[in-house]
């Protein structure tokens, strides 16, 4: 089986998604990655995906892009689609298909529909992962966002609904992360054929560690902070730094990738712990005593939490990060609205029989749920299912 996957980004570890499916996918299938050269943060170069047939790099000019989005304004076109609607770009994948002749078509994330609506349906994959449209209603329905990003959201999600309607419906598959983010797809396009693959852990690079028993208590918080939820939830957590080190004796520190500049004058000036993209973040989670997933604008699995849990950390999250985790998976965190959350920090720190427990519920929950392995082996039979029914109507 011939696999075209097509990325709208550089693969690189924050994409966990594409770094960690397509190597594996790759040792049962011939694997080709194309993917839009966006650009990364300074000092880091794209992922090496091992086990891939070949890898296409797309030039993508983010000033053409920016053009497109707002000429798309005045019209009924998702924002977040037309800075991905590059004809260039698009003629580059269609080569790529006539260079592959794939069996299958993979598509990860809503923008890369433009880049793949000229190949034929009955080899597409769309995978958007998340529920964009069920994202601009939690933007919409809670206060705290940006004022720009929820203008934004209340323009994008009616474009999107009715975007999700049209293409949905033309792929063979549609493949969401949750049952919640699928539900919500399904109600936008309810002739979709939509499947549930999760997104996963890599058990071996995550290994589970006993608690440290050196130096004071360390909160930690680990994400990409140019991801605005993120930034808000950091911002949020920076600012009660000064009680968790007063009341609870512990450091916050924070661990990913675009650390804004407010972030790191507070770790220069020694409040907090501030640390940018690391390559190996397992060494810091082992490091912590708990981890604080406070973000209050989510949809899909929160691979913070999961990558917490899998290396032994209690964790405390809002519930609105926990929505994507399986019933066994919210009773293995600790759940508290921003209101309690530094309460609940205080009680987990002081308990380290409950830290213990969480620890071994977590870690038993990623195993059963969240193994990329089984992920991997679960995706490669859609795929194949999908190359199948191509084959059997092409000999038709």
């Amino acid at each position: 089986m011939k696999v075209l996957v097509v990325l709208p980004f550089a693969p690189w570890p924050v994409r966990v998604r594409c770094s960690n499916l397509w190597p594996r996918v790759a040792r049962e299938a011939e694997v080709h990655v194309t993917y839009l050269d966006t650009g990364l943060p300074a000092g880091i170069r794209p992922w090496h995906l091992p086990n891939v047939a070949s890898v296409q790099a797309i030039p993508f000019s983010s000033a053409k892009a920016a053009l497109r989005t707002a000429l798309a304004l005045p019209s009924d076109r998702p924002l977040r689609v037309a800075w991905n609607d590059d004809e260039p770009a698009r003629r580059a994948v269609e080569e790529a298909y006539r260079r592959v002749r794939p069996d299958v078509v993979y598509a990860e994330r809503l923008r890369a529909v433009p880049l793949v609506k000229g190949l034929p349906a009955e080899r597409l994959v769309l995978d958007p992962t998340d529920s964009l449209p069920l994202f601009c209603e939690e933007v919409r329905r809670r206060s705290g966002a940006p004022w720009r990003q929820r203008l934004i959201e209340v323009i994008e999600q009616r474009r999107l609904v009715a975007y999700e309607r049209k293409h949905y419906a033309r792929a063979t598959a549609v493949v969401a992360c949750s049952p919640r983010d699928a539900e919500a797809m399904r109600r936008s396009a309810p002739d979709a054929r939509v499947e549930i693959v999760a997104n996963g852990v890599d058990l071996a690079g995550f290994p589970f560690a006993p608690p440290l028993r050196n130096g004071g208590p360390k909160v930690l918080m680990s994400g990409n902070f140019g991801y605005w939820p993120n930034k808000e939830a950091a911002g949020w957590l920076l600012r009660q730094a000064r009680s968790v080190r007063a009341l609870l004796g512990g450091e916050v520190v924070f661990v990913g990738a675009n650390p804004p500049s407010w972030m790191v004058r507070a770790g220069a000036r020694g409040d907090v712990q501030t640390v940018g993209f690391v390559p190996d973040l397992s060494a810091y989670y082992h490091a912590a005593t708990a981890v604080a997933a406070p973000v209050r604008f989510a949809v899909g699995s929160q691979n913070k939490v999961l990558e917490a849990m899998a290396c032994g950390r209690p964790v405390v999250t809002t519930p609105q990060c926990a929505q994507g985790l399986a019933p066994g998976g919210r009773s293995s965190v600790v759940e508290a609205r921003r209101e309690e959350f530094v309460d609940a920090l205080g009680v987990l720190l002081g308990d380290s029989e409950r830290r213990r427990s969480l620890a071994q519920l977590g870690r038993a929950y990623v195993e059963r749920h969240h193994n990329w392995d089984d992920i991997a082996a679960q995706m490669t039979g859609l795929l194949t299912r999908v190359a199948g029914g191509a084959t059997l109507r092409r000999a038709a």
